[in-house]
């Protein structure tokens, strides 16, 4: 069903909502911004690239402590008086900190894996004396066979093309109405912001993709 975004962050901040979190990564704040432009609120994401998670919550909370919101900080100072550096000693006796790091690095595999076809006849291991693989086998095997006679007599029944006499393909056209009375979200989907009461022409609506798949969809089976 098609998402009425304006209208669903209108209606909540109708009912009392001024602060909207994001959990993760993503642009839905600015939606929000854009939809609620000159109106007090609060919008905010739990991931961003510039900062690690941790940080990102730290500044969280404090943005809704300086907005009044009752914030409990046990959770994060407890966890930082349990968190100690470990003391080693350097080469010259003196006692040194070692930095803790707390992320996972990126691990890249540039080694590529063989791929192997799963229908070789001996392939598969096992006890060749058990039924059960038996049974598997003559499977495989059936399913080989079948693939070869179908290519075979695919081969055997070519018909040669004529490449001065080919038909043009059939072609359908489809035909849709697309206008913000016949779709009314796309009003949440313009190119330009522009004030209330402003002209369709100046917003500049546009068709999102998950519309256009939706056509392509709708034609196909037209």
């Amino acid at each position: 069903k098609p998402v009425r975004f304006r209208t669903l962050i209108e209606t909540l901040y109708e009912q009392g909502a001024r602060f909207f979190i994001q959990v993760g990564s993503g642009s839905l704040p600015g939606f929000i911004n854009d939809t609620l432009i000159n109106k007090p609120h609060l919008t905010f994401s739990t991931s961003i690239p510039k900062r690690n998670n941790l940080e990102q919550l730290c500044h969280l909370l404090a943005a809704l402590w300086v907005e009044g919101v009752p914030v409990n900080w046990n959770g994060l100072l407890q966890s930082a008086q349990k968190v100690s550096p470990t003391i080693q000693k350097n080469d010259s006796g003196s006692k040194t900190a070692m930095k803790l790091k707390l992320g996972l690095p990126l691990i890249v595999i540039d080694t590529k894996l063989p791929l192997h076809n799963a229908i070789i006849d001996g392939a598969i291991g096992g006890d060749i004396n058990d039924p059960l693989h038996g049974e598997f086998q003559k499977t495989l095997q059936h399913i080989q066979d079948v693939g070869t006679e179908v290519f075979r007599a695919w081969q055997d029944h070519q018909v040669p093309v004529d490449s001065h006499n080919i038909d043009s393909p059939e072609q359908q056209v489809f035909h849709e109405k697309i206008s913000i009375d016949n779709y009314p979200e796309l009003i949440d989907h313009t190119f330009f912001l522009q004030k209330e009461g402003s002209s369709l022409a100046e917003r500049w609506p546009i068709i999102p993709l998950t519309m256009s798949l939706e056509l392509m969809f709708k034609a196909a089976h037209a």
